[in-house]
């Protein structure tokens, strides 16, 4: 853990960072002639004042909490983060003109120590041995799937058991129209189940769980529109969920409505005994919405209102009257784990789909059978 501890600082780290302004003169003389023209005894506030004064043929820009890697050049680097807070920097020529900085404030460098990420070094070591185990597992599984085994004897080889699913359909579904769920519900999964020809196997992928599956398609039925009786039910429950539905949202516009005429949802809700929560932060994802509130509706609802609007979110079995409060701005961390696992999910999906279209190509482009029989004289001759 150490080990991983010490390869892994610079992510453990938060880099110093200042917010500073950044003046850029035409030249030198006028640069220097400002210099020498802000006694070093007026306050921060008094120099700051200063520079918004500075007349036509001048550039200021406000640079907040940047790092040293934010600046390119080296003389830059120095000037920005070596000059004392309050005072202004040597002129320093670039390419865009002479830049003097003037630091207002900073920030230190915090390194996360060992003990803070002991666990989550630890977990993540074992995640990374676990998915080394898959892989010789899944080498072992394909090597016996190569020498001619089925997909039952190769699973025997690595003490797995295959699962049979009697009927799925494109949506995950079985033949009655109840969710299969489990890998069942992945759109990788079911991309390769119809994509895969009856008695053929299919590419061996990874799940978005990060497991492997592979599929033996044994029979398929054709595509046949069901009779009345056979969705009845679920024909009349979804005519009763639309009907309530429609009164439901007629009921949240009337009461989006009143709330805009009284100045808000906290007074409608006050004044019709509604019942009210206060929901957030949360991401453009859902990210921090209880899952009962139909997390992705609510968060595209609200990403498309202004501050302090009303709109109406659709959630499933219910309907909410929504208010943003207030709008928070993005935190960009690319070395969050949030990031990470995204980029890893993106590469990793883009390896798979690459993979699959050579896979599909390739049987288009070539017929291949595995005699079963000539291959076990080979193995096991007479």
């Amino acid at each position: 853990i150490k080990e991983e501890y010490s390869s892994r600082l610079d992510e453990m780290t938060t880099p110093a960072s200042r917010t500073l302004k950044q003046i850029i003169f035409s030249t030198k003389n006028s640069a220097e002639k400002f210099i020498k023209s802000t006694p070093s005894s007026l306050t921060a506030p008094e120099v700051a004042a200063r520079i918004t004064e500075i007349g036509n043929g001048v550039s200021v820009v406000d640079m907040k909490d940047i790092i040293k890697s934010d600046l390119l050049d080296v003389n830059e680097k120095t000037a920005a983060f070596n000059t004392p807070v309050g005072q202004l920097s040597k002129a320093i020529e670039t390419s865009f003109g002479w830049k003097v900085f003037f630091p207002l404030s900073k920030t230190a460098e915090v390194i996360i120590p060992l003990d803070d990420v002991r666990q989550k070094l630890k977990d993540e070591l074992s995640y990374e041995k676990a998915l080394d185990d898959i892989f010789e597992l899944t080498n072992i599984f394909e090597d016996s799937l190569a020498a001619g085994a089925t997909i039952e004897q190769a699973a025997r080889e690595i003490n797995f058991k295959p699962v049979t699913i009697q009927s799925l359909d494109k949506n995950g579904l079985t033949e009655k129209g109840d969710a299969v769920g489990g890998i069942a519900a992945e759109k990788r999964f079911l991309s390769s189940v119809f994509n895969t020809p009856v008695t053929q196997l299919s590419q061996l992928l990874e799940s978005e769980d990060g497991g492997y599956f592979i599929v033996r398609i044994n029979s398929e039925t054709k595509t046949r529109q069901r009779n009345f009786e056979e969705v009845k039910s679920k024909v009349l429950k979804s005519w009763e969920n639309a009907a309530r539905k429609k009164l439901l949202m007629k009921k949240a516009k009337n009461f989006a409505s009143k709330s805009k005429t009284m100045g808000g949802l906290d007074r409608a809700a006050e004044a019709s005994g509604v019942a009210k929560n206060r929901i957030g932060p949360f991401s453009r994802f859902g990210e921090g919405i209880e899952p009962r509130l139909n997390p992705n509706e609510l968060a595209s609802v609200a990403f498309e209102l202004s501050e302090n609007a009303i709109g109406i979110a659709d959630n499933n079995n219910s309907v909410s009257v929504v208010e943003l409060i207030d709008i928070q701005p993005a935190k960009l961390e690319k070395k969050s784990e949030a990031w990470l696992s995204l980029e890893r999910e993106l590469i990793s999906g883009m390896e798979q789909d690459y993979l699959e279209a050579i896979h599909s190509a390739l049987r288009k482009k070539y017929s291949i059978s595995i005699n079963q029989d000539y291959i076990e004289k080979l193995v096991k001759p007479e």
